[in-house]
């Protein structure tokens, strides 16, 4: 089972989907009101409407033993790291065992994007 944080409106399901695949995008309520608007979901493909700093919506992933891969791209560098630090461990602590893919940063070269902008 794969997890996109802060998933977007990017169409992976679609992509990948190999008839097996089960995955959850989760994402802002107004990205994912978009999303539904163009993208159906499916008894394999789900959308949860959430902060992902709001972990109730943990609750509603069925881990149930299973392998989970949390995705987290172009989402971290936007949070403090004090709510990154304890997202992750919280993932540790409710999915054991699950994978985490995400995009690190140096401090110091995003520290540099973050003036530019």
């Amino acid at each position: 089972m794969l997890v996109n944080l802060g998933c977007g409106l990017d169409t992976r399901f679609q992509r990948l989907d190999d008839g097996v695949l089960e995955l959850t995008d989760l994402d802002l309520p107004t990205v994912i009101a978009l999303k539904r608007a163009l993208l159906p979901e499916e008894d394999r493909y789900r959308m949860i409407a959430s902060s992902i700093l709001d972990f109730a919506w943990m609750d509603l992933i069925p881990a149930r033993g299973r392998r989970i891969l949390f995705l987290a791209e172009g989402v971290f560098m936007y949070l403090p790291e004090s709510d990154v630090r304890n997202l992750v461990l919280t993932l540790q602590q409710r999915f054991p065992g699950c994978e985490l893919l995400c995009e690190v940063f140096n401090r110091k070269w995003l520290e540099g994007w973050a003036s530019k902008a």
